[in-house]
């Protein structure tokens, strides 16, 4: 071993300490969180990520998303496949059918598809000789291998289905931590954030900052959340109990911090829905629909709630707007 001078053995041993106590911090590059916004873009990076990292990819998205995105048309580079289900519970036989049926996706032949099967909680089998594994969060391995990762804005969504609307900061820090136990966040993780699909939960669009920050700054989030998502997360809980003055206040501190956020403006146009206020909700969703054109999908919801509600003058004002184009210009 090469003679050490005083100050360089002490610098060694310090080095050594922090990564004893620290490794995580010294020995990982941050992982980084970018937003894929439209599902054609995503199928593309997500190759390139697989073959950086081996041929293995976990997607944490709807089963529907694993076909347009890999099955229709498996690249060479994917050697293996694991997939995480939004579900609390360990996969069952009927969740396990569910997927067995998706399989007869009418871009996958029957000719190049081979037996699933359920084996304690993780439904398995080979798509055109390579392995796809469907597992549910709780069940998530710990990955002993670098992965290519994609993260979908409706898995989050799909986990929170079953929730109290309160604790949604709450559920995405679990997330973010179950994530960093199983090691799964290294590298580059691609968040699909796709609002033009018809599935994607428009009240939830903030979950791909949020993750970023969390990502980004973990030690913001260790003892109390950033002022802007405890401002959120309160607004949520007031609007959950319908207690919408007190939502109303919270979710505009929470817009003067964080004003991009379209989500925020289509609950307020919901509260205001509520209260049979079409010109409130409409001032709203058009705040929404300058931050994103693709809520402009929500129209028709409006003017259907504010028929049903016997409000006819409301909903042809709602219907009127979206005929005309409303572009969120107010």
């Amino acid at each position: 071993m090469p003679y050490l001078s005083g100050k360089s053995y002490l610098a060694l041993v310090l080095l050594l300490l922090v990564v004893a106590l620290y490794p995580s911090r010294v020995l990982c590059a941050p992982a980084t969180v970018i937003r894929i916004a439209r599902l054609e873009d995503g199928r593309n990076r997500l190759i390139s990520s697989i073959r950086k990292n081996g041929g293995r990819v976990t997607l944490f998205a709807k089963p529907e998303t694993l076909f347009p995105l890999l099955v229709s048309s498996i690249p060479d580079d994917l050697k293996s496949c694991l997939v995480v289900i939004p579900s609390t519970n360990r996969i069952t036989p009927e969740i396990a059918l569910a997927l067995r049926e998706l399989m007869g996706y009418e871009n996958v032949p029957e000719t190049i598809r081979e037996a699933f099967k359920l084996t304690d909680g993780v439904f398995e089998g080979k798509i055109s000789g390579r392995e796809f594994r469907f597992v549910a969060l709780p069940d998530l391995p710990i990955q002993a291998k670098p992965v290519a990762v994609l993260i979908e804005t409706s898995f989050l969504a799909g986990i929170f289905e079953n929730e109290v609307k309160s604790p949604i900061v709450v559920e995405t820090k679990r997330l973010f931590l179950t994530l960093q136990n199983r090691k799964v966040l290294a590298g580059e993780i691609l968040w699909l954030d796709d609002s033009s699909r018809p599935d994607y939960p428009f009240d939830f669009a903030f979950l791909y900052p949020l993750f970023r920050e969390m990502v980004s700054n973990p030690d913001a989030f260790i003892e109390k959340v950033p002022e802007k998502w405890d401002l959120l997360s309160e607004a949520d809980h007031f609007r959950f109990f319908q207690q919408n003055e007190e939502a109303y206040g919270k979710y505009r501190q929470y817009l003067d911090l964080e004003p991009g956020d379209p989500s925020a403006c289509l609950k307020i146009a919901y509260m205001a829905a509520s209260e049979s206020e079409a010109e409130l909700a409409l001032t709203w969703l058009d705040r929404a629909i300058s931050l994103n054109s693709d809520y402009r999908r929500v129209f028709p919801d409006f003017e259907r709630y504010f028929s049903a509600k016997g409000t006819p003058a409301g909903a042809e004002l709602i219907r009127k707007a979206f005929d005309n184009g409303a572009s969120g210009v107010k």
